[in-house]
């Protein structure tokens, strides 16, 4: 998850990103935290959906992720953000007994929710609009197929895909009153985004 000044800086910079464009975001799975920011008098954007289970949207549900599909079709959003859940492709998860049915129930819930995020990344890169994937850098789904497919991209509308990597502490990121490292991996189409996270 974002948190605070991460949020703020990279909403800022998909503001630049598309300079002087209506600018809509909407998230997948972040709970909110950019959308919040867009809504900022000083950010000048106009807030899409955020799509979450705690935002009353549970995209395991085939019925609501082509409800959100009608949605992100007709809002069109400038930056889409993706967060999903990174407990199916952590390296602690893959510790686990992989053979047990609540292993492989969750890991088909992360392997379905990546795969529409991807979707939804690919349809935003072809129609010369943004995306934003966040998870955290030792996550095994960067290897996927799936994800390796979004990274390879060509270039469209001039746009091509980056990957960065940066610790959420330098951007002010703390648990229980400490700083926390947080060791993040990004993957966006935006340019000025990208060169924000090379920190």
């Amino acid at each position: 998850m974002l948190k605070g000044k991460l949020e703020n800086e990279l909403t800022q910079a998909a503001l630049h990103a598309v300079s002087g464009e209506h600018v809509d975001v909407s998230e997948l799975f972040g709970g909110g935290s950019f959308v919040k920011e867009a809504t900022a008098t000083a950010l000048n954007m106009t807030p899409g959906a955020a799509y979450d289970l705690r935002t009353g949207f549970n995209l395991s549900k085939p019925a609501t992720r082509a409800k959100v599909w009608a949605d992100l079709e007709r809002q069109n959003p400038q930056l889409v953000v993706g967060s999903l859940m990174c407990a199916a492709f952590s390296t602690l998860a893959a510790m686990q007994d992989t053979s047990s049915p609540a292993y492989r129930d969750k890991l088909m819930e992360g392997l379905e929710h990546l795969a529409f995020c991807c979707a939804v990344y690919r349809w935003q890169h072809e129609n010369g609009r943004f995306f934003l994937h966040e998870h955290p850098h030792g996550a095994w789904s960067w290897r996927l197929p799936m994800m390796q497919a979004i990274l390879a991209m060509e270039t469209k509308h001039g746009h091509e895909v980056h990957e960065a990597t940066c610790d959420q502490c330098q951007f002010g990121l703390q648990v229980d009153g400490k700083f926390a490292r947080k060791r993040t991996h990004w993957a966006t189409n935006s340019n000025r985004i990208a060169q924000r996270l090379h920190v």
